[in-house]
């Protein structure tokens, strides 16, 4: 690489184009400057997402929610087969937030932060069952 294109931000893994059903908390640290609107979310805090996209790095997803730049989530990748089982439970800090329609409707990205060598092998296996191959 030239050293024209050393500063460049790229994308660094590979994304997953999916759709499955997640709720999504704004986390304990943000809880206090962040907050929804009564009736938007759960009494315990959260709200419904579709997850849209995954890879090593974070996921996407889409809610009728805005969430800011910045905040600490946790999301919680529902089951579709079984929407009472977990597949996947992260916690992100929102890199985007864009409106996409008028419903209204918001594409939410985020990376990953603060997750453990469990997490890790976890989602290993999550992106793997996506696709299609083994993680063992």
């Amino acid at each position: 690489m030239s050293s024209e294109f050393a500063s460049l931000t790229v994308r660094q893994n590979r994304r997953r184009e999916i759709a499955i059903a997640a709720h999504v908390a704004v986390a304990k640290e943000h809880a206090g400057v962040v907050r929804l609107a009564p009736g938007a979310a759960t009494r315990a805090g959260w709200f419904d997402a579709t997850v849209v996209d995954a890879s090593e790095g974070g996921l996407g997803f889409v809610s009728e929610l805005f969430v800011p730049r910045g905040c600490l989530v946790e999301v919680d990748i529902r089951n579709p087969l079984n929407t009472d089982e977990s597949l996947l439970t992260a916690r992100m800090r929102i890199k985007r937030a864009l409106m996409i329609d008028r419903r209204p409707g918001y594409l939410v990205g985020g990376i990953f932060e603060g997750n453990t060598d469990d997490f890790q092998t976890r989602l290993d296996g999550f992106l793997a069952s996506i696709d299609g191959v083994d993680a063992d």
